[in-house]
């Protein structure tokens, strides 16, 4: 029965939430993603996300090499309008640690979201942001099966 199965999954959510959102959010995420042995980004933040996130990022890129050494796979699907952000602020990273194609916007989803294991984190667009992570068995199979379809049509960026 589909219903006993849905009621014995404890579904957990968290919420970061002010200015350390972004630094918290990200660590929750990657230790997800060394345990999974899985690290998915759909979507590309906006411009305004990359500076904002610039005190953090090259600390973040480090524990990302990290991972990668330790054989996670670091994947980034963006969209088409996202490309010129993809290429001034990732593009230096690519392969070391990010491997990132861009799919159609057509398919573009409205939030960018992140994906380790059974947890799916949720980004809301603004400067003061806030980031939901969701542990949910189901919901992360469907957004797994979304990034392979999204991925396979995707274009490498290089």
């Amino acid at each position: 029965h589909i219903h006993d199965s849905l009621r014995q999954e404890r579904e957990i959510v968290e919420v970061f939430t002010g200015s350390d959102s972004y630094s918290q959010g990200l660590s929750d995420f990657r230790m997800r993603a060394e345990h999974a042995r899985e690290y998915i980004v759909i979507g590309g933040e906006a411009k305004d996300w990359y500076e904002f996130t610039k005190p953090i990022f090259p600390e973040h890129v480090e524990q990302l090499r990290k991972l990668k050494r330790a054989g996670v796979d670091i994947f980034i699907l963006f969209y088409e309008q996202e490309k010129m952000s993809a290429e001034k602020y990732i593009r230096p990273y690519l392969r070391n640690p990010y491997v990132c194609k861009i799919a159609a916007d057509a398919c573009r989803l409205p939030q960018t979201s992140w994906l380790a294991g059974e947890y799916v984190y949720l980004l809301t667009p603004t400067t003061e942001p806030l980031v939901v992570s969701i542990k949910s068995k189901r919901l992360s199979e469907q957004y797994r099966d979304y990034f392979w379809k999204q991925w396979k049509t995707g274009k490498l960026l290089k």
